[in-house]
């Protein structure tokens, strides 16, 4: 359903991730150099790409060190017709059948470490972006190197000032779920913790961690 929308932004170390909510939305000069991939993986999302890939269209990052990458799982509705004709600026991915999401992401993955994108973002095709998320997940990414992935605040697309996830935790017996989930956003609360894991509906990735993930698998 269409009910998220994504707003800036959380962070992770390489052994924990923690929740960040910057205190502005300009990002630093040093930024600027920075390429990033942003990965949108589709299965018949025809009904959400208008609203997606629009906003993707309006950030406030740097045009041409940022491209938009959409991974096709097979679909039946002609998402992909729908995206050729309408932003033809967006390079596109069809798989011959739906890998789902990890196998889906992973075909994008490897495509923009193969481009050498400096940042990878996922973001779920049911969503709507801040035009300034990317600039403060990149900004924040650059301000220490042990951060290895950064992730978006995440608001109910129907009712913005609740809270979809502000880092996803673990039951104690295993099971995961959203934080904050329904909780009313306060801009004047700090939300900075730590988080077991980030969601996957809108994370940034750093590539040079990518890699040495890669080359550990054996």
């Amino acid at each position: 359903m269409k009910n998220i929308m994504r707003i800036p932004t959380k962070e992770k170390t390489e052994n924990k991730f923690v929740y960040y909510q910057p205190n502005s939305h300009r990002h630093p000069e040093f930024m600027i150099d920075k390429s990033v991939c942003v990965i949108v993986l589709i299965y018949n999302g025809q009904q959400y790409i208008k609203d997606c890939f629009s906003s993707l269209l309006k950030i406030n990052y740097p045009r041409n060190n940022c491209k938009i990458l959409a991974v096709d799982n097979d679909s039946s509705d002609n998402s992909i017709l729908f995206i050729e004709r309408n932003f033809p600026s967006v390079a596109v991915i069809r798989n011959k059948k739906n890998y789902g999401f990890a196998k889906g992401n992973n075909i994008g993955i490897k495509w923009a470490i193969e481009k050498g994108f400096d940042y990878i973002y996922l973001l779920n095709h049911d969503t709507v972006v801040d035009r300034n998320f990317l600039g403060a997940a990149i900004g924040l990414a650059e301000s220490d190197q042990k951060i290895g992935a950064v992730q978006s605040r995440i608001m109910l697309y129907n009712n913005k000032n609740l809270i979809n996830t502000i880092g996803n935790q673990v039951y104690y017996l295993g099971l995961g779920f959203c934080g904050g989930y329904k909780e009313v956003y306060q801009k004047d609360k700090s939300y900075n913790q730590e988080i077991p894991y980030p969601s996957g509906a809108g994370v940034l990735l750093k590539t040079a961690l990518l890699k040495k993930i890669t080359a550990a698998e054996p």
